[in-house]
């Protein structure tokens, strides 16, 4: 296929959209995509991961090629974006990855979704299930309960808008099983913000912001995400708690001062 190309990054070899401008950007520049979160899902999780949102598996594959012994279910809801995912994982021989092409919600079921065009240029990790105007295509809703690994020790929840009703599938991780939970979360959109915080909270957790550089080394005004990460006790790195009040600089987070240039 004309519009994927294969290339080297994070010791691994990736099929990405030629025209990607987001994930498949930086994967094609620098070699890497978020290095500063990939160092912080591989440094905190001690056992399985769940990556809700895999896009072509630019977060999860590294994980699993560091972690052999640790199980990998990947969770993509675009079909093309998880041909890549499941072709990516056959690729480099990560068998401890499972993927789904699914969409994580509060039931298990059959939804609709709109879905972008890989041949067009844009970045396609940041189409969301609540866009309007595009095709759509039906695929599985699931419940993360029922599909996330045995030893989940850390979830990632990336899904553009929808983390909410991630969560609200999610009853028995939250209160049970208990994994640090890496949840993005956006200013424009404040209502899926506070639902999540009110549901991490209210499970227990401790806050803390989280803000995911693409590439590094990390200049002021860097491209990123910003997160939500919840985990029992102290922040395993300098992190400032979640108070109410966004955080405007990079400088808001200490942690991230080992990796500026």
């Amino acid at each position: 296929m004309e519009f994927i190309e294969t290339i080297n990054a994070s010791g691994l070899m990736l099929r990405i959209p030629r025209a990607d401008t987001g994930v498949g950007q930086m994967l094609r520049e620098t070699g890497a995509f978020a290095p500063v979160e990939q160092e912080f899902i591989q440094t905190v999780c001690d056992g399985d991961l769940l990556d809700v949102g895999a896009n072509v598996g630019a977060l999860c594959l590294p994980f699993a090629l560091q972690k052999r012994s640790s199980k990998v279910v990947a969770i993509e809801a675009h079909p093309g974006l998880f041909s890549l995912l499941s072709r990516n994982a056959a690729d480099n021989a990560l068998d401890n990855v499972k993927s789904l092409n699914a969409v994580a919600g509060e039931t298990s079921g059959r939804v609709n979704i709109p879905v972008t065009d890989l041949t067009s240029e844009g970045n396609h990790g940041a189409s969301s299930l609540y866009e309007k105007g595009l095709p759509t295509s039906p695929v599985p809703m699931v419940r993360i309960d029922d599909v996330a690994p045995e030893r989940c020790r850390f979830a990632k929840v990336d899904v553009e808008g929808f983390e909410d009703r991630v969560l609200r599938g999610a009853t028995t991780l939250l209160h049970d099983v208990r994994p640090n939970w890496l949840v993005e979360v956006s200013r424009q959109r404040p209502n899926t913000t506070s639902l999540v915080c009110s549901t991490l909270k209210g499970a227990g957790y401790r806050l803390f912001w989280f803000f995911s550089p693409w590439r590094c080394p990390v200049a002021p005004g860097a491209t990123g995400d910003t997160a939500i990460f919840a985990c029992d006790g102290p922040a395993p790195w300098d992190m400032r708690p979640v108070d109410g009040i966004w955080p405007t600089t990079i400088d808001d987070y200490p942690y991230l001062s080992r990796f500026t240039a």
